[in-house]
């Protein structure tokens, strides 16, 4: 009886087995029809990250590279948020550089060789900052982001 037993549990797990081995490769086969030859065209990753930091300086000094955008908003009394969007495309994710002090923002943005010339907006970078309405923030006019000498630096004429 107890032979019996075993041999009728082997074999429902014999059944068991073959018919999910068999359920396994139903699915994995791709029949006639199913699908069409295809190629990726376009994909774009946007990836977004924001830090706030604690702004005690009256003065924002900017300094950012090419590729990057900023936009400066009203914010908070005592604090600067920093929300940086970064986008790229199928070329793959560029460099990032970011350096806050405490009173300047640095951000350069290296896109991966080859990503520009393909496409004019393969990476690019937007900064969004929501400073105190009494905050001057220097920088923005020039095409690179220089806002002069480093803050503490004179200047010599």
């Amino acid at each position: 009886m107890r032979r019996r037993a075993w041999v009728a549990v082997g074999g429902v797990l014999t059944a068991l087995l073959v018919v999910g081995v068999a359920a396994v490769v139903w699915v994995a086969i791709e029949w006639p029809g199913e699908s069409a030859p295809t190629s990726l065209v376009s994909s774009r990753t946007t990836e977004t990250s924001v830090q706030v930091y604690r702004l005690t300086s009256p003065v924002l000094y900017l300094n950012l590279g090419r590729n990057v955008e900023v936009k400066v908003v009203e914010g908070v009394e005592g604090t600067i948020s920093v929300t940086r969007t970064l986008v790229w495309t199928q070329y793959g994710r560029p460099n990032v550089t970011e350096e806050w002090n405490g009173r300047r923002l640095r951000a350069t943005i290296d896109c991966q060789p080859d990503a520009l010339r393909r496409e004019k907006d393969a990476c690019q970078a937007t900064y969004t900052l929501r400073v105190p309405a009494s905050t001057d923030v220097r920088g923005l006019g020039s095409p690179t982001g220089d806002s002069g000498p480093d803050p503490g630096q004179e200047r010599t004429e």
